[in-house]
């Protein structure tokens, strides 16, 4: 089997996205997997908590945690999806993992046991590009 491209990764996490929003949003387990997938390539070792929210019928946001593969520490992730008006199909997206305002060394450790620790965790997650470890953009034409 071939090793599947960033491309490939990126239609299935859009194609996972674009059945998710058709279904009212109610199969996170294959968002978890898929944003799982792609992460992984830059260190991810499993999504810890994911949400899903439809902001606009054009406009899709996931939060999170994930675990990252060396440490075993956590990070927060955030992704939105921009979809085409009419088609529903997934146009572009934007996703950012990690906070570079914290060494991976001091973040907290897999597991984090508490529901409000976990919250409180994805509340403080950076606000501007720049404190995000990762940022990967994809937009398909």
């Amino acid at each position: 089997m071939e090793t599947p491209t960033e491309e490939d990764l990126a239609r299935s996490l859009a194609a996972a996205v674009q059945h998710s929003a058709a279904c009212g949003m109610r199969d996170l387990e294959a968002l978890r997997d898929e944003l799982d997938d792609f992460l992984y390539r830059h260190g991810g070792d499993g999504i810890l908590e994911l949400s899903a929210s439809q902001t606009a019928p054009t406009s899709i946001s996931l939060l999170g945690i994930v675990i990252w593969v060396e440490t075993q520490t956590l990070g927060p992730v955030e992704a939105k999806f921009d979809l085409d008006g009419t088609t529903g199909t997934v146009k572009a997206f934007t996703v950012r993992a990690g906070d570079s305002r914290i060494s991976r060394r001091d973040a907290p450790g897999y597991p984090l046991d508490s529901l409000r620790r976990r919250l409180r965790f994805i509340e403080s997650r950076p606000t501007a590009d720049d404190d995000w470890e990762h940022i990967l953009r994809h937009r398909f034409d």
